[in-house]
């Protein structure tokens, strides 16, 4: 029950993401995320024993992982010097800038 359950949130959150998708990428990359979302639905058909039902599952979830893998990818990154630890100021720096003066 557990299993299914999960087949369910992950297809679910996966389609959530979709409209995520069209701000980052193509419309292959949404057609990856509705393939890989659907694939692992399949996967609520497991208890029956279905030809094929295991084989679209485990597909599902490689295309979900190949899906991540690109999408870690398309994120903006920031310049190397530019997050917010970087710029607040540290008492030892001024201290030692004081004291050189």
């Amino acid at each position: 029950m557990g299993e299914t359950f999960g087949y369910l949130l992950t297809s679910a959150w996966t389609l959530d993401l979709l409209a995520l998708d069209r701000l980052l990428a193509r419309s292959w990359f949404t057609l990856l995320g509705s393939a890989s979302a659907l694939l692992i639905l399949a996967g609520v058909l497991s208890p029956w024993d279905l030809p094929g039902v295991d084989l679209a599952h485990f597909l599902g979830y490689v295309l979900w992982s190949i899906r991540l893998v690109v999408s870690a990818g398309l994120l903006p990154r920031r310049p190397v010097g530019t997050s917010s630890v970087a710029q607040r100021s540290r008492p030892y720096d001024s201290a030692r800038s004081a004291a050189a003066s």
